[in-house]
């Protein structure tokens, strides 16, 4: 069951996750992964106002709708978590790293 504490904590690990993002030593699109970071702040700054309620609600549209919806959202968090570890990556391969040691 959610409650009021539980959407602070979320919030705060929000607020915490866009942080990181914001202050990332990016070496590519290191505007895109602030602007991504500010934005995961800012939900995690709006979460608690929502409550417990509209969580619910959420949860429970969210649970009525078809596969294929759920499944477009699933790909949106692979492509952001690509683009992160993109972002995050310094261009070279596994293997060109190796060879300078």
């Amino acid at each position: 069951m959610a409650t009021s504490v539980g959407l602070l904590a979320v919030g705060s690990l929000y607020v915490a996750i866009g942080i990181v993002l914001m202050l990332a030593p990016a070496r590519r699109a290191r505007k895109l992964l602030f602007v991504l970071g500010a934005g995961v702040c800012v939900r995690g700054i709006v979460t608690p106002f929502f409550g417990v309620d509209r969580a619910i609600a959420v949860l429970d549209w969210e649970a009525m709708q078809p596969t294929g919806i759920l499944r477009v959202g699933a790909v949106v968090a692979i492509a952001i978590g690509g683009f992160i570890a993109f972002a995050l990556s310094d261009g070279r391969s596994v293997h060109a790293r190796n060879s300078y040691r």
